[in-house]
């Protein structure tokens, strides 16, 4: 459907033109990406990746193909979904063979027969070289089954074993989803029926049988694929002229798409009993659950300050927080690139991250997914330390090309301008860190601890035991001595206290530059029996007075062990922290996690006893003064509180 003003010629590129010859067919499977996400994409020459709905792709220097040249419908991405790339392929490019594939759904080639979900996927994690091999492919595998075969496509699937117990195709489409109608249906039916009547035996043992072909995936011969898309396209331009979807849902806007998934199942139905002579196949298809693009490096300026933290979906609120007092110190003179690891921020939540850094142009922030990384790998955690501490052995390889990272804990307060820190020369160490504080304290008084880093970490003086939560890497010092799945291994290989924080001191020992203790000041917390600071002062004395003269102005205060200023905010060093919850976006779901927590904490141990009475007064009153210098934000959460206090006050 060619628009001669908006007409854009296709690409002469290599993947496109015809490559048929008497040894070898010419097969071209397509591969629908969407313009929204940067998907993964298989090196395998019979896949061609084409963008869906390009004519909506806003974004610069894109180099995948896309479906808005030529003769094509790209602007009816919204509501006919794949079905443009298909038509794209089919009214320009020349071929032997004809597919058609998803981003994250495709044919399986290998011989093995996989386990499957309960709507019959075979599902898989990542799209890598193991999967590609796993579930053959590759060119080669491909390319045999393909030529013995007329058409290839997904293995039917009964829906009378799916979860709603279908009694045929179409009582699957009218019952699966309240914004499929049965009338839309029906006009299909009728479609067929009277403008290709060849086809309605077809269609009707099709939709009123129980054997579907879901998602429109198939490879045929080019008379095949001539033929099904003659019919096709022709039913859906009559579909798109009689449905009006105007007062649809978003996914009811789709309907025509929906609509013509069932299409491709009545032409199989039709080609099966018309042409018991075609040789065809069906077989497994695989989903990927995270098909994203894996990063594989990361291309930082020579110039930059670099920085990495860790962070997870539930964690980003505190995140946010360290970023603000971090580039609240930032100077305009220097440039800052900021990468966050891990492996389920939502992309609402990076967007949120990502304003709060780059509100300064010298700022950058990056959120890198990092699964990928640690498939099948085998981490543990303990007490209050999440899976999340490990994903830092990942800048050994991604950040392979950068000099230096500054990396620093999520739960930190800057402030000061950490290019300071970052500019100290570490050029014949493997690390800069500040000396343990809480471990120099615990060996001044154990033997067990004393003994557990002399014999397990290898610490000849235990009193050089370093902190992880701020460190200086010299990313090509340690790429020498070892690589990221060396540390990660080491994880399986000893018992370890502290975890990452043990098996960095084990390997890197040799060579770290010790930094002063304002740099990493960590709080002081406190129980009724005991706090922090009794274990403190059994520290070198010079190492003792060293900490007690950061604490009187700390360039990084770091709320290191079970006591956050987010569930209590009378803790040390706390007014610190709510300084820039403030200024950040969360600042209501932060005091959301106090009143929460001190129902939870409450509830359950109410008992008329009065000093868990005391001990909610003094923590709200406390909340409340915290909230006195701050912006004037009445919500709802502090007379939640008040109304906490009133209840245990009953």
């Amino acid at each position: 459907m060619i628009n001669a003003d908006n007409y854009k010629p296709v690409p002469d590129v290599e993947c496109l033109r015809y490559k048929g010859t008497t040894e070898n067919s010419d097969i071209k499977i397509f591969v629908s990406h969407r313009i929204d996400f940067d998907s993964e994409i298989i090196d395998n020459s019979l896949y061609i990746p084409v963008r869906c709905g390009a004519a909506y792709d806003k974004r610069k220097s894109i180099s995948m193909l896309g479906d808005d040249t030529g003769d094509n419908i790209s602007e009816k991405r919204l509501s006919y979904n794949e079905f443009t790339v298909m038509y794209w392929a089919w009214k320009n490019v020349k071929a032997d063979y004809y597919g058609l594939c998803h981003y994250r759904r495709y044919l399986i080639f290998s011989t093995e027969k996989f386990p499957v979900d309960y709507n019959f996927n075979v599902i898989e994690e990542f799209i890598n070289e193991n999967a590609v091999q796993k579930f053959g492919l590759t060119e080669k595998t491909m390319r045999k089954k393909i030529e013995e075969h007329d058409f290839i496509c997904w293995h039917p699937v009964d829906v009378s074993l799916l979860a709603g117990k279908f009694k045929s195709v179409k009582d699957q489409y009218c019952s699966s989803a309240n914004f499929l109608l049965k009338k839309d249906f029906e006009l299909m039916e009728k479609i067929i029926e009277e403008k290709h009547p060849k086809y309605a035996p077809a269609a009707k043992k099709y939709f009123y049988g129980t054997m579907a072909y879901f998602c429109n995936l198939f490879i045929m011969k080019k008379h095949l694929f001539d033929e099904y898309c003659n019919f096709l396209f022709g039913i859906l331009e009559e579909l798109s002229k009689s449905i009006d979807v105007s007062n649809y849902c978003e996914q009811g806007f789709r309907t025509v798409a929906y609509l013509g998934e069932r299409l491709l199942g009545v032409y199989i139905t039709y080609l099966i009993d018309g042409y018991p002579k075609l040789k065809y196949k069906c077989v497994q298809t695989v989903v990927f659950e995270k098909p994203q693009r894996q990063v594989i490096h990361i291309a930082t300026k020579r110039e930059a300050v670099v920085i990495l933290l860790l962070t997870r979906n539930g964690f980003v609120p505190q995140t946010a927080v360290m970023l603000q007092s971090l580039v609240s110190h930032s100077n305009k003179n220097r440039c800052y690139e900021i990468y966050a690891f891990g492996t389920d921020v939502s992309p609402e939540n990076e967007e949120a991250l990502r304003n709060i850094v780059e509100v300064n142009n010298n700022c950058l922030f990056k959120y890198i997914n990092v699964s990928q990384f640690f498939a099948h790998k085998n981490l543990y955690t303990k007490d209050h330390v999440h899976i999340e501490t490990f994903y830092r052995f990942v800048a050994l390889k991604l950040f392979s090309q950068t000099e230096k990272v500054l990396y620093l804990d999520a739960d930190i307060i800057v402030n000061t301008d950490v290019a300071e820190l970052f500019d100290i020369d570490i050029s014949n160490k493997y690390l800069a860190a500040v000396k343990d504080i809480d471990m120099a304290g615990q060996v001044g008084v154990n033997g067990n601890s004393k003994d557990y880093l002399r014999e397990q970490i290898g610490l000849l003086d235990p009193y050089q035991y370093f902190q992880a939560g701020v460190m200086l890497f010299n990313i090509t010092e340690m790429r020498k001595h070892c690589d990221m799945d060396y540390l990660v291994n080491l994880i399986s290989e000893a018992d370890w206290r502290y975890l990452d924080q043990d098996i960095m001191n084990h390997v890197f020992k040799d060579k770290i530059c010790y930094l002063p203790q304002s740099w990493n000041v960590m709080m002081n917390w406190k129980s009724d029996v005991d706090c922090r600071m009794n274990s403190i002062r059994n520290a070198p004395y010079t190492l003792y007075n060293e900490y007690l003269k950061a604490r009187e102005s700390p360039k990084i205060v770091h709320y290191a062990g079970y006591q956050k200023p987010w569930n209590n905010p009378s803790c040390d060093f706390s007014t610190y922290f709510w300084y820039y919850a403030r200024k950040v976006p969360f600042y209501e779901i932060l005091l959301q996690g106090l009143y929460m927590q001190i129902i939870n904490q409450y509830q359950s141990s109410w008992n008329n006893n009065q000093r868990l009475i005391e001990e909610c007064r003094i923590r709200i009153n406390s909340i409340e003064q915290a909230r006195a210098t701050a912006f004037p934000r009445r919500t709802l959460l502090w007379r939640l509180l008040r109304k906490v206090y009133r209840y245990f006050k009953k």
